[in-house]
């Protein structure tokens, strides 16, 4: 977020109320503050997918035989049961990095 504010927009402060927590929030949104969101948002994403290819990477490797070298971290393959978010029953795994 902008730390100074920019020109004499500033001119109020909001004050909102959401269930237990109260907030202040300048009157005036600047394009840098979206603009900020944006690049936040597009790392993010980047990030997620880039996670997403080294855990099937690392299944797969895991799978066709791979052994992990010795250390802090291990790694396993994990079933994920959904039968209590879907009337569907099926199942998943994830690789887990420990």
């Amino acid at each position: 977020m902008a730390t100074q504010p920019q020109g004499s927009n500033l001119c109020a402060v909001i004050s909102v109320q959401r269930g237990n927590k109260t907030g202040r929030f300048a009157h005036t949104i600047y394009q840098e503050d979206l603009q900020q969101q944006q690049r936040l948002e597009k790392e993010k994403r980047e990030a997620i997918k880039e996670a997403d290819e080294w855990n099937k990477y690392l299944e797969d490797a895991l799978r066709s035989g791979a052994r992990v070298e010795p250390g802090l971290l291990g790694l396993e393959i994990v079933n994920i049961d959904h039968k209590a978010r879907h009337t569907k029953f099926y199942s998943s795994t994830k690789v887990v990095v420990r």
